[in-house]
């Protein structure tokens, strides 16, 4: 099946498309946001009936290059399989993905220096199939399936968003400048802990917040004596009530790490940005944010992360974006213990 690629970008039949689109897949809600990002976005014909929409997307999180092919490729019903399925996998399908929009595609970016990859959501095999067939019939550009999960999302990375972490194929490279899983892994592990929120703050509204002092000197003004930037002390948990909430959770993270602990609230003041540091004293601590709106905290050289309840690796360059409001954490400070250690007490 040989098809035609028309171009849909600044043409009147756009929207139409899109509507078309909206009724056969869940991915075209926020489209209207995202169409500025397209270097191409293609409608594919067989006969002037329309078979499937793709595109080529370009993130401002990604770096250099970087684009998505057989970004929200959608296939109308000729494009779909005679079993229904999603064309990845289909017999039509395999001429309609592999055969006719990758090529597409995969030349463009050629053409225009860009570096393309793919990604699809818990469809490994599914993608293998269409990588084996492409690397069987084309010589002049060979497709990888890096091992691993990679953050694929236009946005940042986020606790508990598990869609966003997705299989990849690359083009003549087994690299790619995507955090995978395993690399993220070397700076931040989620953890989900059993902790009410509005306990907790009740808890922390007790304590008084005064301007943090480093308890060895440190080069960064910032954090000398700073009114943006306030905490509570550093505190062996032995002096919360152990019958409180706070205190049932300190020694629940405790038992969980097998280390001692010392905790400590910070208070990072609305507009305020914390700058790139490490922790002095602790290589490892587990991070509690209380805050209903918060920023996202960035490890040098990884995409900006939204956490809940998180180990952190201290001991890497970190920063945190300003807010519009004052953002509260509590921070449980791993004694003795390496990150990588702790992160073992996890699994």
């Amino acid at each position: 099946m040989k098809l035609i690629a028309n171009e849909l970008l600044n043409t009147d039949e756009l929207n139409t498309h899109i509507s078309m689109a909206q009724k056969h897949s869940n991915d075209y809600g926020n489209f209207d946001r995202r169409i500025k990002n397209y270097y191409t976005f293609n409608v594919f014909k067989h006969h002037d009936e329309p078979i499937a929409l793709s595109g080529i997307y370009k993130s401002p999180y990604w770096k250099n290059n970087l684009v998505r092919v057989l970004d929200r490729t959608v296939y109308f019903p000729k494009g779909l399989s005679k079993t229904k399925v999603d064309a990845l996998t289909g017999k039509n399908g395999k001429k309609v993905t592999s055969g006719n929009i990758l090529p597409y595609h995969i030349d463009y970016c050629m053409q225009n220096n860009l570096r393309p990859f793919w990604s699809v959501y818990n469809r490994r095999r599914a993608q293998k199939f269409i990588i084996d067939n492409w690397n069987k019939t084309n010589t002049n550009y060979k497709m990888y399936q890096p091992k691993g999960l990679y953050w694929v999302c236009d946005d940042v990375i986020k606790q508990g968003n598990v869609r966003c972490w997705q299989s990849v194929a690359t083009i003549n490279d087994t690299d790619i400048d995507l955090i995978s899983q395993n690399e993220l892994g070397k700076y931040i592990t989620f953890h989900k802990i059993p902790f009410n929120t509005k306990k907790l703050m009740e808890d922390v509204n007790k304590l008084d917040f005064v301007n943090f002092k480093p308890s060895v000197p440190i080069k960064e003004k910032f954090f000398n004596d700073s009114t943006h930037w306030l905490f509570t002390g550093l505190s062996s948990i032995d002096i919360l009530d152990p019958d409180s909430h706070f205190g049932k959770l300190a020694f629940y993270i405790k038992d969980l790490f097998q280390t001692d602990i010392r905790v400590s609230c910070f208070k990072q003041k609305k507009n305020t940005e914390v700058p790139f540091h490490y922790d002095r004293g602790h290589k490892a601590s587990f991070n509690i944010v209380l805050s209903n709106q918060y920023s996202p905290i960035t490890f040098k050289n990884v995409t900006p992360i939204m956490y809940t309840s998180a180990l952190l690796n201290v001991s890497k360059l970190h920063s945190v974006a300003s807010n519009k409001s004052d953002r509260i954490i509590i921070k449980f400070l791993l004694d003795n213990i390496t990150y990588e250690q702790a992160r073992k007490k996890l699994y």
